[in-house]
């Protein structure tokens, strides 16, 4: 609630509803398209919108649904080890119950430069036949005198 002086009404338009959710119009609209919200359109066209929806959409405004794509179980972790430590870091993870996984895959990245290399000599080159070319632009008549 940005401003003090405004009087929220049960229910309030789009555009209060907005600054009272403190957010956006397009993004209630698409809460709306979602069924996440629930509005009511009025005869002159209105989106109307109670409080108690937007309370209910405050509360739960911070948490993610896990619906924007895969981010893995929810339980990996990155840490940074010296190298130094990694040792003993690994060794009393492992007494935790916890695996470690290397954040760069050597193997992967192996195998994936040797197969770039072998497409690499794959490519052929096509000759250029110089004299050709030369002859041709020679016997043109745009460029004869």
């Amino acid at each position: 609630m940005s401003d003090p002086q405004l009087q929220f009404t049960d229910p309030m338009p789009l555009r209060l509803a907005a600054v009272y959710s403190d957010t956006s119009e397009q993004r209630l609209r698409a809460l709306m398209r979602e069924g996440k919200i629930k509005a009511t359109k009025t005869d002159q066209g209105a989106w109307m919108i109670t409080k108690a929806v937007l309370d209910a959409y405050k509360a739960t405004k911070g948490t993610r649904t896990g619906g924007g794509g895969s981010r893995g179980d929810g339980k990996s972790y990155v840490i940074h080890v010296q190298a130094k430590l990694h040792d003993e870091v690994e060794a009393f993870l492992k007494k935790l119950g916890i695996g470690l996984e290397p954040r760069y895959n050597y193997a992967k990245q192996k195998a994936y430069q040797e197969k770039r290399k072998a497409d690499k000599a794959k490519v052929k080159t096509l000759p250029v036949d110089a004299g050709a070319m030369g002859a041709g632009v020679a016997k043109s008549p745009l460029f004869s005198k």
